[in-house]
């Protein structure tokens, strides 16, 4: 084999490292809105709502409280998705953060991480559901996605 075969080969190895690295890497997100949600919770697990168009925003609408809803409605859904995520948090809620969103397919997945508690401080046990509505360039986006989950890390 040659020296123009060997670069060749690593020129090839090179590129798809490249592009698994780009595959797994985050997208960009902002929260348009957070907070302790008004609908019933929809489950004792975290799940994600994913909207992409102004019609799916009802799904969303029903479960926070007015001024989120403006914020759900105020998303351009021609440049944008919107991602609720909603989970059994309570008074944890303040060390959970979100960590990345990936692509996977037409799935985006959130990662969530759940902070541990500093020492020496205490929190309340109490559990209600929480919000974040995260909103997700469609210009990051491989496709447009048809469905969203959540991931848990941390204690």
């Amino acid at each position: 084999m040659g020296r123009g075969h060997l670069s060749l080969t690593l020129l090839v190895v090179l590129l798809a490292a490249a592009a698994s690295a780009a595959a797994a890497s985050s997208i960009p997100w902002r929260i348009a809105a957070h907070g302790v949600a008004t609908g019933a919770p929809p489950s004792d697990v975290p799940v994600a709502v994913l909207v992409a168009s102004k019609p799916g925003t009802a799904r969303i609408v029903a479960r926070v409280p007015a001024s989120a809803a403006r914020a759900a409605r105020a998303v351009n859904y021609r440049t944008s998705v919107l991602v609720g995520v909603f989970g059994p948090f309570g008074c944890t809620d303040a060390r959970i953060t979100v960590a990345r969103i990936v692509e996977h397919g037409r799935t985006l997945i959130v990662r969530l991480v759940r902070k541990p508690l500093p020492p020496g401080t205490m929190e309340c046990l109490a559990i209600f559901t929480t919000y974040r509505l995260l909103v997700v360039p469609r210009s990051a986006l491989a496709r447009v996605p048809t469905a969203a989950r959540v991931t848990l890390a941390g204690a």
